[in-house]
C-alpha cells in the first residue's frame, strides 16, 4: 500500500511539474500581404507575440471580433493632441489565415480581398500560411475548425497563453496578464 501511495504521489508531482512548462510554437513559414516571408516563431523572437490563427471560412466571423480590440490595444498610436491614455505594449501581432489542401486555391482571392478591405496599417499584421497544416493543428491542439485560435508567445517563442473563439474581455485580460514587461 505504501508503494502504491508513493508511486501515485510521484506521478502527480511529475504531472503538475510538466503542466506548467511552456510549449514551443511550431515552425510556420508564411507570407505577409506585402510579400515579405516570415518564419514563425524565429522571426518574432525578442519580444512578445500574439498570433491569431484560423483555418476555415466559418472561423472568419469570430476572428473579425478580435481585429479592432487587438489593434486598439496593441498597435494603435495616440493621435496628436489626444488626451486619452494609450497602451505602451510593444508586441508583434499577426493574424494568420491558414490555407491547406483544396483550400490553397482560394488563397490568392482571399489575399486580394484582404488588401481591398483592410487599411494599410492593419495589412502589416496579416500573414498568409499556405501548405500542409495538419501537423501544426495537431501540435497546437487546434481541433475545432470553426474557431480562431490565439497564441501568446514569450520572447523566446514559447506559448505562454492560448485561447480560442470570439473576443471577450475575459480572454483579453488573460492575454494582458501573461505579457511581462
Amino acid at each position: 500500500m505504501k508503494k502504491l501511495t508513493f508511486a501515485l504521489s510521484f506521478f502527480l508531482i511529475l504531472l503538475f511539474s510538466f503542466k506548467n512548462e511552456n510549449k514551443k510554437f511550431p515552425e510556420m513559414i508564411g507570407e505577409k500581404l506585402d510579400g515579405t516571408q516570415l518564419v514563425l516563431p524565429k522571426d518574432l523572437k525578442g519580444k512578445f507575440s500574439l498570433l491569431v490563427l484560423a483555418y476555415s471560412q466559418k472561423a472568419e466571423a469570430d476572428l473579425k471580433t478580435w481585429q479592432l480590440p487587438l489593434y486598439n490595444k496593441f498597435i494603435a498610436k495616440p493621435k496628436a493632441g489626444s488626451t486619452f491614455a494609450f497602451s505602451t505594449y510593444d508586441i508583434n501581432l499577426l493574424f494568420v489565415p491558414m490555407f491547406s489542401g483544396v483550400n490553397q486555391t482560394a488563397e490568392g482571392q482571399a489575399k486580394k480581398k484582404m488588401k481591398a478591405e483592410l487599411d494599410l496599417e492593419m495589412q502589416k499584421h496579416f500573414m498568409i500560411f499556405k501548405g500542409n497544416s495538419k501537423l501544426i493543428k495537431e501540435q497546437l491542439s487546434m481541433s475545432e475548425k470553426d474557431l480562431p485560435y490565439l497564441f501568446l508567445l514569450n520572447k523566446e517563442g514559447d506559448i505562454v497563453y492560448k485561447t480560442s473563439g470570439s473576443f471577450s474581455q475575459t480572454k483579453m485580460g488573460g492575454i494582458e496578464d501573461n505579457i511581462e514587461d
